[in-house]
């Protein structure tokens, strides 16, 4: 098989149930046209606060705008960053990192008055809420994505969950 062929053959993983994406870059790597035609459920979890160089909309907006409105839903979280969505730092790490390499800083950062520990809850609160779409085949058109206990975690994270 030619690389053509390879590259125009179906990427289809039948085991995959579900996408999760946290503050995604390089999302318009990805075209238009094979974001329609995904038909699994979709969770598009965009940084409220952005940085300069990775902004939410850009990035994670571009997936919302092409990913299929049944199958795709966009929340920001309020008080995240890029990379709120990683590990908690270390105590005194951002100390080091400023006298190590001052530019990657930013790694510690949030958004806001929110912890790392309360972002990392709400995006596996996030999560949970879509496994049981997880054991369906294909999702079907035109029905809707609605994520279950979803007006509960509205409640709880009110002043910072937004959806999109």
């Amino acid at each position: 098989m030619d690389n053509k062929a390879i590259l125009e053959d179906s990427l289809t993983d039948h085991r995959i149930g579900a996408f999760v994406t946290l503050d995604i870059g390089l999302a318009r790597g990805f075209t238009p046209e094979s974001l329609r035609s995904v038909r699994k459920p979709f969770l598009i979890i965009g940084a409220g606060t952005d940085s300069s160089s990775l902004p939410t909309r850009l990035e994670s907006g571009y997936l919302a705008q092409y990913l299929p409105d049944d199958t795709a839903q966009f929340v920001e979280i309020g008080d995240a960053m890029h990379f709120s969505f990683i590990q908690e730092c270390k105590p005194d790490a951002e100390k080091i990192l400023a006298q190590e390499s001052p530019n990657d800083v930013v790694i510690c950062k949030d958004g806001g008055t929110t912890s790392r520990a309360s972002i990392h809850r709400q995006v596996a609160d996030l999560s949970r809420a879509l496994a049981p779409l997880q054991t369906q085949k294909e999702y079907p058109a035109g029905r809707p994505l609605a994520l279950e206990g979803e007006p509960a975690a509205l409640a709880r994270y009110s002043s910072g969950l937004h959806l999109v």
